[in-house]
């Protein structure tokens, strides 16, 4: 949708200000549902395999922990599920995701003290080594109603398909990997690789340090959920705040503090530390 509005015209950073106002009518048009009853949705889902665009084994919805109220601290997204995955009916299950399970495991992500879902743009694996841009405008029914409805404190973009479903079709993870990014929506992003690029890696030792690497970086995202959860309590949120030059990409936030009537205004938060 970014990328529709700036192909007719719309500058960019007006761009991310109406996709807020559509994420907004998305809200409470999708607000009533429940993760499950989308992961229903999506089992039954036939459209990409109608249109001969993924194999027959059907869809893989996601899967992961919610809270008593239904919604997550991170929602982990990434490009499309594998054969181990669809073997198995989840994301993330194949020998080339290794690295997010053990990053998930070694700092208790996907818990009932830090709830986590995982999930991918296409539900779906394509018959082609990467989906194609009708399979992503068809799985969009499913990726928009999943964030509307667990309401992430964080959305890990994991690889470069994901980062370009929020951050437009030319965004590249070289330019915006372990950056903390806030869309226009109010939503906090962090892009990082995607763990299959981890395991392509041909030396040993490097590859064994990226894992390392990825641990860590997944212990930073813990550090972001538990700084976003003390600012919740003591009545901070996002707000997006534009800089003097409205064309300038990507737009500039601050956090907005409000006190009875007096608002205040701080600089974002260095949330990407340790990253």
């Amino acid at each position: 949708m970014y990328d529709a509005l700036v192909e007719a015209g719309m500058p960019e950073s007006r761009a991310q200000l109406r996709l807020a106002d559509m994420v907004k009518q998305s809200r409470e048009e999708f607000g009533h549902l429940t993760i499950e009853q989308i992961r229903k949705m999506v089992y039954g889902c036939r459209v990409c395999y109608s249109q001969d665009l993924v194999t027959e084994e059907g869809p893989v919805p996601g899967f992961g922990i919610v809270d008593d109220d239904g919604h997550v601290d991170i929602l982990f997204i990434g490009e499309m599920p594998g054969i181990s995955e669809q073997k198995e009916g989840r994301p993330f299950r194949g020998t080339n995701s290794e690295a997010f399970r053990d990053a998930c495991k070694n700092n208790n992500i996907g818990s009932k003290e830090i709830p986590a879902y995982a999930t991918n743009i296409v539900c779906c694996c394509p018959k082609v080594e990467h989906p194609k841009a009708k399979q992503i405008d068809n799985c969009t029914a499913f990726i928009d109603p999943i964030v509307f409805t667990l309401t992430p404190n964080v959305i890990v973009l994991l690889g470069s398909v994901a980062l370009k479903h929020f951050m437009g079709k030319n965004a590249k993870m070289e330019d915006y990997e372990k950056e903390v990014l806030v869309l226009g929506a109010g939503y906090i992003c962090v892009p990082l690789r995607h763990p299959s690029a981890l395991h392509r890696i041909p030396d040993d030792s490097l590859r064994k340090a990226a894992f390392e690497e990825y641990i860590n970086q997944f212990a930073g995202l813990v550090r972001i959920n538990n700084k976003i959860k003390e600012m919740q309590k003591s009545g901070v949120k996002v707000q997006l705040s534009l800089e003097d030059d409205p064309e300038d990409m990507p737009l500039k936030f601050k956090w907005e503090e409000k006190d009875d009537d007096t608002t205040i205004q701080q600089d974002l938060p260095d949330l990407q530390e340790g990253l």
